[in-house]
């Protein structure tokens, strides 16, 4: 049969690494609901400093589709 545009050639292996990426992701879910609730935490005990260097941490996480310019530039104002 023909290969449809972007299918992949070894579909067992393929479908393996899909599998383990999905399962990281709701694993992530997970976290990114623990992490909201420390967070909120964080807000109400007035943790500026810890609170900024996770945003700083998202805001990587945010722009990573943007490509890797960002931490060319993030290395440089320290």
């Amino acid at each position: 049969g023909e290969l449809k545009e972007g299918q992949p050639l070894c579909l067992e292996e393929d479908g393996e690494r899909h599998a383990k990426a999905r399962q990281a992701l709701l694993n992530l879910k997970e976290q990114v609901a623990a992490a909201e609730r420390a967070l909120s935490e964080a807000y109400a005990l007035h943790m500026g400093e810890e609170l900024k260097e996770c945003f700083d941490a998202f805001c990587r996480l945010l722009n990573m589709e943007k490509g890797h310019e960002i931490s060319a530039r993030s290395s440089d104002n320290r």
